[in-house]
């Protein structure tokens, strides 16, 4: 007999900070799978292991379907909901979003910084470029065209500018990238986007703010 699993359906209904965040996560590194003909009706997340107490952090919100590892050293959690999945994509949340994502024109004006910071934790690189002469703090977000341009505008609406940032296409590949060379620009970034007990994935900032 196959379990069932508690899932909050509550939870997208109100989109509170944290729902938000968990929205802009999920536009990043979650997928839906919504398919009639074979009654599958799925949200999925694969990440790397080293990320299973944040997952754990949705987990304990949304359902408590399992997080399962597999050998690849990644882990998965998938919540199998029909009810959700709709959810999911009138709040903007595609199947094949990888190709068709745009930015929800749904979300709260308070929250739109815990959208960004939920989906830059989810498909965002932050670092240190090692390929100039003087290490430079740089930000790589991934994503749609239309996506990145819409999230551009956003941040230099909130924080007066987005220093060098660009939308590029990414030679061989059918996706897009938006990076910021600038140590003051993405501190800035940082400055609206955090504030005390926001929901957000500690290790992607920390490396960057030690130094």
């Amino acid at each position: 007999m196959t379990k069932k699993y508690r899932t909050n359906l509550d939870f997208f209904k109100s989109l509170t900070s944290e729902a938000c965040y968990w929205l802009g996560f999920i536009s990043a590194d979650g997928c839906i799978v919504y398919n009639k003909d074979k009654y599958i009706y799925q949200l999925i997340i694969h990440i790397h292991k080293k990320d299973i107490e944040h997952i754990k952090k949705l987990q304990n919100k949304l359902s408590d379907s399992p997080i399962r590892e597999g050998k690849d050293g990644f882990i998965s959690y998938a919540v199998c909901s029909k009810k959700l999945v709709e959810q999911l994509i009138k709040l903007g949340i595609s199947p094949r979003k990888s190709l068709t994502n745009e930015f929800p024109t749904n979300i709260p004006e308070m929250y739109i910084r815990d959208f960004i910071r939920g989906y830059i934790d989810g498909d965002g690189w932050l670092g240190y470029d090692k390929t100039r002469k003087v290490e430079q703090l740089r930000i790589e977000i991934l994503g749609t065209e239309n996506f990145l341009i819409s999230l551009k505008d956003i941040v230099e609406n909130n924080i007066g500018y987005f220093t060098n940032g660009k939308v590029h296409k990414i030679k061989k590949a059918n996706v897009y990238d938006l990076n910021i060379g600038s140590k003051d620009g993405v501190e800035k970034l940082y400055n609206w986007l955090y504030y005390d007990n926001c929901v957000n994935l500690e290790r992607k900032w920390d490396r960057c703010l030690v130094r």
